[in-house]
């Protein structure tokens, strides 16, 4: 699925940008990107392996390994970087999780609703949990844990599960 975008700049010029779904490749790659941090330091604002990530910077990153011209959209401007927020709210469709596949994005909330954090969605282990990587503030780094929709972890809600939009340039 395609969705196009265009930016008038002041000069008349037009920039289009395309919009596809990940593949299921590039998910999966993503994802094995993000595994071979696991154990390196939770660093808030950071998306390098040589300093460390923060959730939303390890997923960027992972994608980014994978489709380097990956560009998102955070309050309807286009960026190469995202926050957890701009995942959520503009860049990923809500997915159910039996349709869940590896690089999908989990999104957990706090108690007042607020998406607040996300990691990648590995694979399904056991009835409705599943495995996914994710730079852990609580924890102190990138970790492998084990989780399901709507459970509670360190005080959080699993919230939802969202597949990514990849946006391009023309």
């Amino acid at each position: 699925m395609l969705f196009c975008l265009s930016l008038i700049w002041g000069s008349g010029c037009s920039i289009s940008y395309y919009t596809r779904e990940i593949t299921p490749e590039e998910g999966q790659k993503a994802v094995e990107y993000a595994i071979s941090q696991v154990g390196k330091p939770y660093v808030l604002g950071a998306q390098s392996p040589d300093i460390g990530f923060d959730c939303s910077g390890l997923v960027v990153w992972g994608y980014q390994q994978v489709c380097p011209n990956l560009l998102f959209k955070n309050q309807g401007k286009i960026y190469n970087d995202a926050t957890v927020e701009a995942l959520f709210s503009e860049n990923t469709i809500p997915i159910p999780l039996e349709q869940a596949r590896a690089g999908d994005i989990v999104f957990v909330r706090n108690k007042d609703g607020i998406v607040c954090h996300c990691g990648l969605f590995i694979e399904p282990t056991i009835e409705g949990h599943f495995k996914v990587v994710h730079a852990s503030g609580g924890l102190g780094y990138v970790v492998i844990e084990e989780w399901a929709l709507g459970e509670e972890v360190r005080g959080y809600i699993v919230h939802s599960i969202g597949r990514l939009y990849e946006t391009f340039k023309e």
